[in-house]
C-alpha cells in the first residue's frame, strides 16, 4: 500500500513537470510566432488579398492612362498648330503721302519682298525696293508681331505691326495670287529733300 502510493506521488510529480516542460515550449513558440496572437477571420484575410491583388493590378493600368492622356493632349495641341508659311513675290509699285494727301513723289518701284509666318515664333521678312531701277532699300525683319488674323473658306488676312508700331505689314491671301502691303510712318513733317511722311509698298505673291 505504501509502495503503491509512492508511485502514484511519483507518477503525478513527473506528470506534472511533464506539463509544465510542454507547457513552457508552447509559450516559447507563442511568443515567437506574433501572428499566433489574435485569430484573424478568414474573410479578412480574402478581403485584405483582394484589396492588395486589385492594386496591384490597377497602379500599371492608372500609369498608362496617364501617359496616353500626356500623349494625347501633345498630338492634340501639335495639330492644332498651325504650320509655318512662307510666301514671297514682287514689289510692284508704292505711294508717298505727305500727311495724308499725295506729296508729288511718284518713281517708279519695284522689287521683291519674302514673308515667313511660323505660330511659334514673330514673322520674318526680307525686302529689296528699287526706286526708278536704283537700289533703294535692302532690308530684313525678324520680328514682326501678328496683330490680328482674320479668315474664311477663302483664305485668311494677316496683320503684322513692327519697329515699335511704325511699320505695318499686310498679307491677303484671299486673294489670287496673295497681296502683300508695307507702310510705314515717318517721323517728322515733309520737306522738299523728302516729300512725304508715310509711304506703302504694294506687292504680288509668285509661286
Amino acid at each position: 500500500m505504501i509502495g503503491f502510493s509512492v508511485f502514484y506521488k511519483l507518477k503525478n510529480r513527473f506528470a506534472d513537470v511533464h506539463l509544465i516542460i510542454r507547457s513552457g515550449r508552447s509559450g516559447e513558440n507563442f511568443q515567437k510566432n506574433p501572428e499566433l496572437w489574435f485569430p484573424v477571420p478568414l474573410e479578412v484575410c480574402m478581403k485584405t488579398y483582394y484589396w492588395l491583388g486589385r492594386n496591384r493590378l490597377l497602379s500599371p493600368l492608372r500609369f498608362a492612362i496617364a501617359l496616353l492622356l500626356i500623349v494625347l493632349v501633345v498630338s492634340a495641341s501639335s495639330s492644332s498648330a498651325s504650320p509655318a508659311q512662307a510666301y514671297h513675290g514682287t514689289i510692284t509699285s508704292g505711294t508717298f503721302l505727305c500727311n495724308g494727301e499725295p506729296s508729288g513723289f511718284n518713281p517708279t518701284v519695284t522689287g521683291t519682298w519674302n514673308l515667313s509666318i511660323d505660330p511659334k515664333t514673330p514673322a520674318q521678312v526680307t525686302l529689296t525696293v528699287f526706286y526708278n531701277y536704283s537700289l533703294h532699300l535692302a532690308l530684313g525683319y525678324n520680328a514682326l508681331m501678328l496683330v490680328s488674323e482674320n479668315c474664311n473658306t477663302a483664305g485668311c488676312v494677316y496683320s503684322f505691326s513692327g519697329f515699335g508700331d511704325s511699320v505695318t505689314a499686310t498679307l491677303d491671301t484671299t486673294m489670287t495670287p496673295a497681296r502683300f502691303s508695307w507702310q510705314v510712318q515717318l517721323a517728322g513733317g515733309c520737306s522738299s529733300q523728302r516729300p512725304y511722311n508715310s509711304l506703302t509698298f504694294f506687292g504680288v505673291a509668285t509661286p
